[in-house]
């Protein structure tokens, strides 16, 4: 699981970013087989019931890993790092 953090650190995510995102992965899967368990099915958009802190953080980090999905694609340049 270190190795997984290093990784991480290595594209530039804080502990904070870290911890924010296991903390919204945690809550979804948590809430997503708390739903299922017991058969519920939303009646309102989840997402605008997010606290706001919650939805900057989702934003955040999609946007930085579709700026490391899209850095991964390109080819290296000689002496890039």
């Amino acid at each position: 699981m270190q190795r997984d953090f290093d990784h991480l650190r290595e594209f530039g995510w804080t502990d904070a970013d870290i911890f924010d995102a296991v903390l919204v992965t945690s809550l979804y899967a948590c809430a997503k087989r708390f739903s299922a368990g017991l058969g519920l099915t939303p009646d309102f958009d989840l997402r605008s019931t997010l606290p706001r802190r919650l939805k900057q953080v989702e934003e955040r980090s999609l946007k930085t890993l579709k700026t490391q999905l899209g850095a991964k694609r390109r080819a290296p340049t000689p002496g890039s790092a």
